[in-house]
Parts: C-alpha cells; structure tokens; sequence
C-alpha cells in the first residue's frame, strides 16, 4: 500500500507563509486537491515516472484492465484528512489465462513476464468455465478431477520484486510537484490583485 501525506510541521510552515499573504484559508483545499492529482497520476500515469499500473504492466504479461482491478485509489483527501492511499490489493493468484496462455498441440504455453521465455505446461488444456476462459490440467490419466492452473498474483510480483518502495518514492515526488504547483497558483492569483 502507498501512502501519500504530508506531515503536520510541513504543511503548517506553508500555511503560514499563505496566510501572511491572505491566502491561508483556502490552501487545505488546495493540498487536498492536489493529493488526489499525486495519487491519481501515482495510479496511472503515462508519462516519466509511470504510474503503477503502467509500470507493472510494462514488465508483466498482463492486460492493463487485469491489473486495474487489482490496483486501487482508496478514498480522497479533504481539507480535514490530508491523506489518500493507493493499495494494490491482496487477492488470490491469477489464472494463467490472464499470462496469453494458449492452448497447443502439446499443451498449454503462457509467459509471465514480457522479458521471459515462454513455458509450456504439458497435457494442460483450456476450458470455457464460470463464464470465462481457464486454464486446467488432470491430476491422473482419467477424465477428472481436473485443477485450475495460476500465475502470479499482481500484489506477489510488486513485492517479490520491491517495486512497492519504487511507487513510495514516485509518490512522494509528485505531492512535491504537485504543491508546489498549487503554491505558485495561489501566489500568482494573489499577485494579480
């Protein structure tokens, strides 16, 4: 989970900056605004650094919509809660439907990774179950019992490979960015007066 906040002495040094100038009354509505903006481009930026999603579907063979549901925005700061999270959430493993695993005449191939190779999973089949395409293979030579096969899940591969502290800084960089574009807007309507 990536936290994004501000910590109390911070905030109130540039309230008080804001307010020497009359503007310190609007300026928790300013941050709270501008939380939400670091934590929706923390989410899904396209451009450098990337936001989670991106930048989790760019290593992963993973559609981007899969990872969206599994990549959140939880709640929105306000003036009175200066603080927003973004949580990629704890679920179960993915179906390696989900990896382009496609059916062969030697099984069943997927790829977890876009730098890795392909794998092939013999004897394995896929199967149209529970409204949706899955992946399966039999335990024994008879017809059932059959298991469900499954990757990775997108919460193990953020950990596994410490992208987490990666997305705790980027966040930390955009809130920097993000109130300081906020303080030269309100400096600069207050300029205009």
């Amino acid at each position: 989970m990536i936290e994004i906040n501000l910590k109390k002495g911070d905030l109130n040094k540039i309230g008080k900056a804001l307010e020497s100038v009359g503007q310190g009354k609007k300026f928790k509505g300013q941050v709270a605004a501008a939380i939400n903006r670091a934590a929706k481009k923390t989410h899904s930026a396209t451009s450098d650094p990337l936001g989670m999603t991106q930048a989790i579907t760019a290593k992963l063979n993973m559609k981007s919509a899969q990872v969206k549901k599994e990549v959140k925005i939880n709640g929105r700061a306000t003036p009175e809660n200066l603080t927003n999270r973004v949580s990629v959430y704890v679920r179960g493993r993915s179906s390696l439907i989900h990896f382009g695993a496609r059916q062969t005449k030697k099984g069943v191939s997927y790829k977890i990774e876009k730098s890795g190779k392909n794998t092939l999973i013999p004897s394995a089949f896929t199967q149209t179950a529970n409204g949706g395409k899955q992946v399966f293979k039999r335990r024994t030579k008879l017809r059932y019992p059959i298991d469900k096969l499954r990757g990775i899940s997108v919460w193990g591969y953020v950990t596994e490979n410490n992208l987490d502290q990666q997305f705790q800084s980027n966040a930390s960089k955009r809130l920097r960015i993000e109130i300081q574009e906020q303080v030269k807007k309100i400096l600069g309507r207050w300029g205009k007066k």
